[in-house]
């Protein structure tokens, strides 16, 4: 088992839900450097549901612990979050467009 992942596991039994949210995409912005796709909270180890992203979400925009933590969104909709302790917008917001659009347009 990986580090991250056990850390991951941790944060969910413990159930905080934000902390886990923030320390995975500080995690991901610093380690690879990628932003994190919301949607992958509703798969395992994380297993949210859409409301549950959606108040994630939210609270995070409202608390001053996760003021890093910022969303950009691709031309599909898709919905990214990234640190700008580790990120510009500017990446963030290439990077997230790389990975669901452009990648598929270009073979």
């Amino acid at each position: 088992m990986s580090h991250n992942y056990a850390r991951i596991l941790v944060f969910t039994h413990e159930q905080d839900a934000c902390a886990t949210l923030a320390q995975t995409v500080r995690f991901e912005c610093e380690t690879y450097p990628r932003p994190f796709k919301a949607g992958m909270l509703a798969l395992h180890p994380y297993g949210f549901d859409d409301d549950k992203i959606a108040s994630i979400l939210r609270f995070l925009t409202q608390t001053e612990a996760y003021q890093d933590i910022h969303q950009v969104e691709a031309s599909n909709g898709a919905i990214y979050l990234y640190s700008d302790r580790y990120m510009s917008v500017g990446k963030a917001q290439g990077l997230c467009e790389w990975i669901e659009v452009e990648q598929y347009e270009n073979p």
